[in-house]
């Protein structure tokens, strides 16, 4: 979803054609709160400066800011799924940051374009 300068993506495709096919079933905690996860992005990104450390810090959070769930950053609960890995793409450094594992937990990794 485009949201002026920037896009943001969820990992899910939305349209009628492919929705379907890519989000699980609907008791998957990741699938189930996909919609959420995409509203709370595009609620809090265009407040943003597009500082990267803040686009990182956002990705990271686990509550909103009245203290509601924000499942951007996800940790297994016995066997259910969990954030795999992040990205944030930036146009301006010409580089992309990429974490392994949840955003809140190790370091982000610097890649040239």
């Amino acid at each position: 979803m485009e949201e002026g300068e920037r896009v943001l993506h969820t990992n899910h495709f939305r349209s009628a054609e492919l929705r379907d096919d890519t989000l699980p079933p609907d008791d998957d905690r990741i699938a189930a709160n996909s919609e959420q996860r995409r509203a709370f992005l595009s609620t809090h990104l265009p407040a943003l400066t597009g500082d990267v450390a803040e686009v990182m810090a956002l990705m990271a959070r686990h509550t909103d800011d009245a203290g509601a769930p924000a499942p951007v950053c996800q940790h297994a609960e016995g066997a259910e799924a969990q954030t795999l890995s992040s990205v944030v793409y930036s146009a301006r450094d010409r580089c992309l940051y990429f974490h392994e594992g949840t955003p809140c937990l190790g370091t982000w990794k610097r890649f040239a374009l």
